[in-house]
């Protein structure tokens, strides 16, 4: 388990994150591999995570769950919450860990209590469970027994028959005499259940969700601490820090001292895009602003242009609040001077049936909000249009599918036919831009378009990185120049495992995964790959490449993607005559988040973008598939919840 756990960290040096914190993290990782052979409290920690993942039927690779709780470090919005945290130790979180086991446990076993002498009383009268009517008050007395808190209902069927006293069939019910004898005592158990999850139940849940986040919290902080002694040493700052040190250096000071530090006074300032400021950048200029405001310099007053729109808040992710906007806007003046709100009234970007469209839309979603502030941006976002033609059109396509799969195949499909629809219309391609949420969408609508002949742009989707079969080669050259490491082997094996479609992916990765070079490929025949180290070791470098490719019929999955790869292949070693798998992957890395697909070098074609870089823009023909994202929060969402510390002493 030590080894798979050393492993695990080790892959996060593989994962893609963002540029502002590859470098960074990447060596506070590395650090932190260095220090688990040597650490036993530290092995301990990431084996119970480990464990505690396979527990609940999870896989035990810890790899994506230590790269997730890392983001945490730079995100404002959980800033304030783990400061609080900072001087925790291990040690700390293990004597929590075992108060809410202790009271997890003893919650479990009192509701077991419970169902035991349920069941007991019932067997004990020699019932059978089928007697009672659907088998429920049984049933409710086992899931207690098997601490099954999540199936248990209280406001249901089994509720309202106890009350109406219509507990089991009543025809030809041998036990209908026995059941009558013990029903008290049973609804007494039953709802002894009901009040103790009324009353402590709460509690309980809050529990079970804190002891799952005790091992990722407690590496969030070895990660922390390793992350700032880097710092230190080495003399960076993370940008997101920035606004981290600032709020904690003019707490609580006076203005003259922040102009001291700053050196020079601003009396007007302009804000855009206010409704995406987060909650510590806004805390953060407040003292200037309002000094600028309330005081006069050269006789002058000076002045604040707050400019945004609470609708299109879409950072909320990275710490920025629209209800500080609404707050303002409504009530709110954290200044002195006088406040005018001005509402722009005409809409100057949109045709009129696009403005009449967007009217109707707000005009609705403000019914369903319940709260008032929410509800009053779209209530007066209403817009007059510039001329009085019924000029712009508004289609929406409802696309039932079944599963992911389904959807990246028939999304991209009909997209492909309104664009041939568009074109027929006398519209460019140029005037067509398809906007999308995630990246993967993106490139599944850029393959479409390309595979239809149709041209695209798009510097984020067409990544040569983010194909599927360019990482498969990336990953096999690695296994190439370092057979012992087997991570890379494992990526590239998944890989061809989703092209043969095979029936067990984890059986196909064990058969293979152990092999020799020279085994592996031999046995990799018989699955149509024939690829042989001797040919490959013979070729020049770019044309071993192109050997690579077409013995693993890669050209054929993903043209564009292979073949621009190939492109830079080649470039690199025209200029790099003694070219080598590692100083190539040395390469690839410095210049893989810039290499796109290439294009054809015309301005006629589609562009593709995230609804983050599309923002403010404007085209002819704009198409948003894939638009059935749930607004509920995902499950990766964290929550701060707080607490009464002497409850957990």
């Amino acid at each position: 388990m030590g080894m798979t756990i050393f492993n695990s960290i080790k892959r996060l040096l593989s994962f893609e994150v963002s540029l502002e914190i590859t470098a960074v993290f990447k060596q506070t990782v590395e650090r932190l591999i260095q220090k688990v052979g040597n650490n036993a409290q530290l092995t301990k920690t990431l084996v119970n995570f480990a464990i505690e993942k396979v527990t609940e039927d999870r896989s035990w690779d810890i790899t994506k769950d230590l790269f997730d709780i890392t983001k945490l470090l730079i995100s404002e919005n959980h800033y304030k919450d783990l400061s609080a945290l900072e001087n925790k130790k291990i040690s700390d979180f293990d004597a929590l860990s075992k108060i809410l086991k202790n009271r997890i446990s003893e919650f479990e076993k009192n509701l077991e209590g419970i169902g035991k002498k349920a069941i007991m009383l019932i067997d004990v009268n020699d019932i059978s469970h089928r007697s009672f009517l659907y088998s429920d008050l049984p049933n409710h007395f086992k899931k207690l027994i098997d601490a099954n808190t999540k199936a248990l209902k209280f406001d249901g069927r089994l509720h309202q028959n106890l009350i109406e006293k219509n507990n089991y069939y009543k025809k030809n019910s041998p036990d209908a005499q026995a059941i009558e004898t013990i029903i008290e005592p049973l609804k007494s158990f039953y709802f002894e259940s009901k009040n103790m999850m009324e009353q402590k139940g709460g509690e309980y849940i809050l529990d079970q969700a804190i002891q799952k986040v005790i091992n990722p919290l407690s590496v969030l902080m070895l990660l922390s601490k390793q992350q700032k002694e880097l710092a230190t040493e080495e003399n960076f700052l993370l940008i997101n820090d920035f606004n981290k040190i600032i709020s904690k250096t003019i707490k609580n000071q006076p203005v003259p001292f922040i102009y001291e530090r700053l050196g020079q006074r601003y009396q007007y300032y302009f804000l855009d895009e206010f409704q995406d400021t987060s909650v510590m950048q806004w805390s953060n200029i407040q003292p200037l602003i309002a000094n600028a405001l309330e005081a006069e310099i050269n006789n002058r007053q000076g002045g604040l242009l707050l400019v945004g729109d609470a609708k299109q808040s879409i950072y909320r992710w990275r710490g920025g609040e629209a209800e500080q906007f609404i707050e303002i806007l409504d009530q709110k003046n954290p200044f002195q001077a006088e406040k005018q709100v001005k509402t722009l009234e005409y809409n100057y970007r949109s045709l009129p049936e696009i403005t009449k469209f967007n009217n109707k839309l707000y005009e609705f979603v403000s019914q369903t909000f319940k709260n008032k502030n929410q509800a009053k941006i779209y209530q007066e976002a209403s817009q007059k249009t510039v001329t009085d033609n019924d000029a712009g059109y508004v289609e929406i396509s409802f696309i039932e599918v079944k599963n992911k799969q389904e959807a990246f195949e028939l999304y991209p499909q009909k997209v492909v036919e309104i664009i041939s629809d568009c074109q027929q219309q006398g519209y460019q391609l140029r005037d067509i831009c398809l906007l999308t949420r995630k990246k993967d969408q993106g490139i599944a609508l850029a393959t479409a378009l390309s595979e239809n002949g149709l041209a695209v742009i798009s510097s984020e989707t067409l990544l040569l990185k983010q194909s599927d079969a360019v990482q498969f080669t990336i990953n096999m050259l690695k296994f190439l120049q370092e057979q012992s490491d087997r991570t890379p082997l494992a990526e590239a094996l998944y890989f061809l495992s989703e092209r043969l479609n095979t029936s067990s992916k984890h059986d196909f990765l064990m058969n293979h995964i152990s092999l020799s070079a020279k085994a592996l490929f031999k046995k990799l025949e018989h699955s149509g790959f024939v690829f042989k180290l001797t040919v490959f070791n013979s070729l020049s470098f770019f044309e071993g490449i192109e050997y690579l490719i077409n013995s693993f019929q890669l050209i054929n999955q993903a043209d564009n993607y292979v073949i621009s790869f190939l492109d830079f292949v080649f470039q690199y070693h025209k200029k790099n005559k003694a070219s080598s798998i590692d100083s190539f992957l040395q390469y690839w890395e410095l210049k893989k988040n810039s290499l796109s697909v290439s294009v054809p070098q015309q301005s006629n074609a589609v562009q593709i973008m995230t609804i983050h870089k599309a923002k403010g823009l404007e085209f002819p023909v704009v198409i948003f598939p894939f638009a059935d994202y749930s607004l509920l929060p995902s499950q990766q969402d964290k929550v701060w919840v707080p607490v009464t510390p002497n409850s957990y002493h």
